[in-house]
C-alpha cells in the first residue's frame, strides 16, 4: 500500500494522478480542512475519466505535525511518498516553515522507520531525498519514471 503526504499540493496531486493512472490505489494523508475536490479538477485537465481516477484515492485525515496520526496513517503501508511541504520567501513564515518542513518531515521519517517500511522518498522543492531504497527503483515501479532525479547521486 502506498501513502502520499501533501496530496492536495502541486507535486503530491500530480503524483497521485500518476499513481492512479498506473493502476495503484494510494492513500493520501490530508488535513481535515483540506479541499480535496481541487484535486479532481486537476485530474480533469488530463483525463476524461477524472471522477473514476479520483475515487481510487483513499483519503485519510491527519497532520504530519501530529506523530500519532502519521503512525495511524502508515498502518499497512509499504511505501511512502512525502510531498508535504511549506514554501515561502517571507521571513514572517520562518516558524511555520521550520515546523512543517523539519518537524513534519522528522515525523514521517521516524514513523517510516518505526513501521519498518520497505521504502520512502521525500520530494520537496525540486529535490528528491531518498531513504531505504534508490529513487529510480521506487519511482520506476510505481509510475514508470526512468530517470534518477536525486541531485546527490551526481
Amino acid at each position: 500500500m502506498i501513502l502520499v503526504t501533501g496530496g492536495t499540493g502541486l507535486v503530491g496531486s500530480h503524483l497521485l494522478y500518476s499513481l492512479v493512472l498506473s493502476g495503484e490505489i494510494p492513500m493520501a494523508l490530508k488535513r481535515s480542512t483540506s479541499d480535496i475536490f481541487k484535486i479532481k479538477k486537476i485530474f480533469s485537465y488530463y483525463s476524461d475519466n477524472a471522477d473514476n481516477l479520483f475515487k481510487r484515492i483513499r483519503w485519510i485525515d491527519g497532520d504530519i505535525l501530529d506523530y500519532s496520526s502519521v503512525l495511524d496513517a502508515m498502518e499497512g503501508v509499504t511505501h511512502v511518498y512525502h510531498c508535504a511541504a511549506s514554501v515561502s520567501f517571507q521571513s514572517s513564515d520562518k516558524e511555520n516553515l521550520i515546523k512543517t518542513n523539519i518537524t513534519g518531515t522528522a515525523n514521517i521519517v521516524n514513523a517510516a522507520l518505526e513501521k519498518r517500511l520497505i521504502s520512502w522518498c521525500m520530494l520537496a522543492q525540486l529535490v528528491l531525498w531518498v531513504g531505504l531504497t534508490k529513487p529510480t527503483l521506487l519511482l520506476k515501479k510505481h509510475i514508470g519514471i526512468q530517470k534518477n532525479f536525486s541531485l546527490f547521486n551526481q
